[in-house]
């Protein structure tokens, strides 16, 4: 059987655009998250978060290097500064 290349369809290319925006900002927030936290016991839950969202950055860049379409700019280390003080700060939060 032969293979067949297939384009992706404008709302193929939205959703991935979007969904790598989205998973570039929440990485900026795991990272932020997890230089402040304090509740060790979920550290491991947001490192593997952190390196799922990771994977589809990854993911999605192939998809679209594949395709030779342009990559987002998206969030980067450029858009947190991890020495700032916590996002949040609430004395009773498990997470912060």
């Amino acid at each position: 059987m032969e293979k067949t290349d297939i384009n992706l369809s404008s709302a193929e290319i939205s959703a991935l655009w979007a969904t790598y925006i989205q998973s570039s900002a929440t990485t900026c927030f795991y990272k932020n998250f997890l230089q402040h936290m304090k509740d060790q016991q979920i550290k491991p839950l947001i490192e593997e978060a952190l390196l799922l969202n990771e994977n589809t950055l990854k993911r999605i860049t192939e998809i679209f290097n594949n395709e030779e379409f342009p990559i987002p700019i998206g969030f980067s280390a450029k858009d947190i500064d991890l020495s700032a003080p916590a996002i949040l700060r609430n004395n009773n939060s498990t997470f912060i």
